[in-house]
């Protein structure tokens, strides 16, 4: 079997194989493109079960892993050690909350400008919306 511009040519015995290869190649290219569109800076607006607060989030990918910085008007505080899969993050940090730094498990996905995620926190959960800054 031999490359050919980006498809597989091969005999006909072969062709099953080709088509199992070039379809993992255009898989990885995907992923590829999709983390490529996570790492940015959001304005986020986080519902908690306190109210609502407004902040910004950092993302950016430093090799495998996912890291960044959350800012609030009680503060700031940088993660690291997150993941990255596809359009979809996770990452667990403390946050400055009205009630001191808590820790936040965060789950959110990316589509083009916009984060939609949610922050499991120890007094219930929170609902993040963000567009790219």
């Amino acid at each position: 079997m031999a490359p050919f511009g980006g498809l597989f040519a091969c005999r006909f015995g072969e062709r099953r194989w080709a088509v199992v290869i070039y379809q993992r190649e255009v898989q990885a290219r995907k992923r590829k493109a999709e983390t490529m569109a996570v790492p940015g800076q959001y304005k986020i607006t986080v519902k908690t079960p306190v109210g609502v607060q407004e902040g910004s989030l950092t993302l950016t990918i430093n090799g495998a892993s996912l890291c960044g910085r959350i800012d609030n008007a009680r503060g700031s505080t940088e993660f690291s050690d997150g993941v990255v899969n596809g359009d979809e993050v996770h990452f667990v940090t403390k946050i400055q909350t009205p009630l001191g730094r808590l820790k936040a498990e965060i789950s959110g996905r990316v589509e083009g400008d916009h984060f939609t995620g949610v922050a499991k926190l120890p007094l219930g959960v929170a609902h993040i919306e963000g567009v790219r800054a």
